[in-house]
C-alpha cells in the first residue's frame, strides 16, 4: 500500500505570480495572493411523465482573485482609468507558478489569458486604530487558462 509522504505536499507560500501586458511578463512582487476557479454551469428540468431531474451542462464560468498590497493597486487603477478614457477595457494575463522545492513533485506553471477586472479597486484606505498592513483584494474574468507544466508523481 502506498502513502502519501508529506514531504511532497506543495506549501502555498512558495511560487510567484507574473501579471502579462502588452506582451511584456513582469514579476508582481506585490501579489499577496492567487485564487483561481472554475465553476460548472449547467440547467436542470424534469421532462414530463418523470420524476427525475436531468442536468445538462452549459458551460463554464472562469474567475479569480487576487490580494495585492496597496501599492501594487496602481496598475490595476490605471487600467480603470484607461477603461474610463477610451471605453475598452485593458486585458491582462496572469501566471502562476507553485514551486516548493522541498518536494519531488516539480512545480506547475498555470497561465490564466485574457484576464479583466471585474470588481472594486482600493483608491485609498486609512485607519486610526490600526497598524496592519494595507491590502487589497482585486477581483477579475479570464477567457481561458492553460497549464504550461504539471506536476510530476511523488517518488517518494
Amino acid at each position: 500500500m502506498s502513502i502519501n509522504d508529506i514531504r511532497d505536499s506543495v506549501d502555498k507560500g512558495q511560487g510567484r505570480a507574473y501579471i502579462i501586458q502588452n506582451g511584456i511578463m513582469e514579476d508582481e512582487p506585490g501579489i499577496l495572493k492567487v485564487s483561481t476557479k472554475r465553476t460548472v454551469k449547467s440547467r436542470t428540468r424534469t421532462p414530463i411523465g418523470s420524476r427525475s431531474e436531468q442536468t445538462k451542462v452549459t458551460g463554464l464560468k472562469n474567475e479569480g482573485s487576487i490580494t495585492v498590497d496597496h501599492w501594487a493597486t496602481a496598475r490595476f487603477n490605471s487600467m480603470l482609468d484607461e477603461y474610463e478614457e477610451t471605453g475598452i477595457m485593458p486585458e491582462f494575463d496572469l501566471q502562476v507558478v507553485n514551486e516548493d522545492e522541498s518536494t519531488t513533485v516539480g512545480r506547475r506553471v498555470v497561465r490564466y489569458y485574457g484576464c479583466i477586472l471585474n470588481a472594486d479597486v482600493s483608491l485609498n484606505e486609512l485607519e486610526e486604530s490600526s497598524d496592519d498592513a494595507i491590502t487589497s483584494d482585486i477581483g477579475f474574468i479570464f477567457r481561458s487558462k492553460k497549464t504550461l507544466e504539471d506536476y510530476n508523481k511523488p517518488i517518494r
